[in-house]
C-alpha cells in the first residue's frame, strides 16, 4: 500500500506541465525502482507504472509493461489505450479497443476523442464503428460529446448535432455545457448563424446560460469575415454578452477577438475601434 501510494504521488508530478524534465525523469526512475524491488509486482503496481511512463511521455515502456501483464485486466488495456492516444497511434488505439476483454466507457471515450483530434471527413462514421463495437459498453454524456466533436467535420454538420441530441433525448441522456457549445461550434463552422442563435437560446432555456466560451466561438466566427459590418457585430455581441440576465464579463479572449477583428480591416476609422474596445477592456479588469 505505501509502494501504491508513492507510485501515486509520481503519477502526479510527471503529469505536471510545469515540472522540469529532470524531474519527470527523475520520478520516472524513483517508480521504476520501487516496482524493480518487489519479487513479483501485482497487476495494480504494473499499471500505476504503466500510468507514469504514459504521462512521462515513454510511450514504449507502456507497451513494454502492458506485455509483461499476464491476462490483463480493463484498466490495463484503458492505460495502454490511453498511452497510444497520447502518442498519435489512433489506429492502434482503436485496434486495441476491439481486442479488450471488457472494453469500458472509459476507454471508448478515450478513443474516440482522438479520432475526433484527426479532424477527418469520416471521423463520424469510425467513431460510430467504434461506438457499436460492442453492446455492452454504455455510451455517457462524455461518449455523445466525442461524437459531437466528430460532427464537426461531417458533410453536413447541423443535421448531424441535431441528429445526436435526439439520440441522447431517447437515451434519456442530459445534455452538459461542452455539449451545447460543440453544437453552436457546429453550426457556426457551417456559416449557419441563425442555427447558432436558436442553440444559443435552447441551452439558455435548459439552465446553461452561454459562457465566454460560447460566446468566443461566435466572435471568431464574425471575425473571420474580416469586413467592417462583422467588427461592428462584434462589438455588438459584447454589449449583449453585458446585458444578458444573468450578467455576462467578456474576459481577455473575447476583448482580444474583438480587437482581431478590427485590425483584419482596410479601414481608416479602424485603429479609433481598437483604441476604444482597449479603454473599455482595461476599465474591466
Amino acid at each position: 500500500e505505501c509502494a501504491q501510494f508513492i507510485l501515486r504521488s509520481l503519477k502526479q508530478i510527471v503529469s505536471l506541465e510545469s515540472r522540469s524534465l529532470t524531474r519527470k525523469e527523475e520520478a520516472v526512475r524513483v517508480a521504476e525502482e520501487i516496482v524493480g524491488k518487489l519479487d513479483q509486482p501485482n497487476n495494480r503496481m504494473l499499471v500505476s507504472l504503466m500510468d507514469v511512463y504514459a504521462r512521462a511521455g515513454k510511450h514504449e515502456s507502456v507497451v513494454k509493461v502492458f506485455r509483461s501483464i499476464n491476462a490483463p485486466h480493463a484498466v490495463a488495456f484503458a492505460t495502454l489505450i490511453k498511452s497510444l492516444v497520447m502518442s498519435g497511434k489512433i489506429n492502434d488505439a482503436v485496434q486495441m479497443f476491439r481486442q479488450m476483454p471488457e472494453p469500458s466507457t472509459e476507454a471508448m471515450n478515450a478513443v474516440l476523442d482522438a479520432v475526433a483530434s484527426t479532424e477527418q471527413n469520416d471521423a463520424l462514421g469510425k467513431a460510430y464503428d467504434i461506438l457499436n463495437v460492442t453492446e455492452a459498453v454504455l455510451p455517457d454524456t462524455a461518449t455523445m460529446n466525442a461524437l459531437l466533436k466528430c460532427a464537426q467535420t461531417s458533410s453536413s454538420p447541423v443535421e448531424t448535432v441535431r441528429g445526436i441530441f435526439e439520440d441522447m433525448q431517447t437515451r434519456c441522456m442530459p445534455p452538459d455545457m461542452i455539449s451545447f457549445n460543440l453544437a453552436v461550434k457546429a453550426c457556426l463552422k457551417a456559416g449557419d448563424t441563425i442555427a447558432a442563435q436558436d442553440w444559443m437560446k435552447l441551452m439558455k432555456e435548459q439552465g446553461f446560460p452561454p459562457d465566454n466560451r460560447t460566446y468566443c466561438g461566435v466572435l471568431n466566427h464574425w471575425a473571420d469575415q474580416q469586413s467592417r459590418s462583422a467588427a461592428e457585430h462584434c462589438e455588438f455581441i459584447l454589449r449583449q454578452m453585458k446585458e444578458s440576465r444573468p450578467a455576462l464579463v467578456p474576459n481577455v479572449f473575447s476583448y482580444n477577438i474583438v480587437l482581431k477583428a478590427w485590425t483584419r480591416i482596410a479601414d481608416s476609422d479602424a485603429d479609433n475601434h481598437v483604441w476604444r474596445v482597449y479603454e473599455q477592456m482595461k476599465a474591466e479588469r
